[in-house]
């Protein structure tokens, strides 16, 4: 069964849309002479329900990466796990190193950077993303299905 993906990148200030102009818009990527550090808001509609709200299935984020040049992967693996494959430009925070390393979380959240959490099968990335989430980071997600989804749905894995 497809699923139509429901994600919109919003770039710059955010306005109030309907839902006939969030079904008629359409999305482009950003113009090569906008900065980097530009801010990025992504809005998520879960159409299968029994997608959690805060995941994102592997078409949807090589559709976010497109887009949205200031989104960053971290793949929760550990780095010999992370050295056998993983999503190119990815960085490898190994899940039970979170808790110490959450002040590079903290700055990303200020940076406003978007974060997708990746694990071996989305159960890490899933519970990390909910402890991120009482620590008052809100621009964290996870992919649904972790890297197997990614590679059973055809997308490249890097080992560089």
């Amino acid at each position: 069964m497809h699923r139509v993906i429901g994600v919109i990148v919003v770039l710059g200030i955010v306005g109030t849309l309907s839902l006939a102009q969030v079904q008629d818009a359409t999305v482009s990527p950003p113009s090569q002479e906008k900065s980097q550090a530009d801010p990025r808001v992504i809005y998520h509609f879960p159409v299968a329900e029994s997608l959690p709200e805060s995941a994102f299935l592997p078409d949807e984020i090589a559709q976010m990466m497109a887009f949205d040049t200031a989104i960053v992967i971290v793949d929760l693996r550990t780095p010999d796990e992370f050295a056998t494959g993983h999503i190119r430009g990815s960085v490898n925070i190994p899940a039970e190193q979170v808790r110490k390393r959450l002040k590079e979380f903290v700055s990303m959240q200020k940076r406003r950077r978007n974060m997708i959490l990746v694990s071996r099968d989305g159960t890490d990335a899933r519970r990390v993303v909910k402890r991120l989430q009482r620590e008052k980071i809100d621009r964290v997600w996870y992919m649904y299905g972790g890297i197997e989804a990614w590679a059973k749905s055809g997308h490249p894995l890097s080992k560089d």
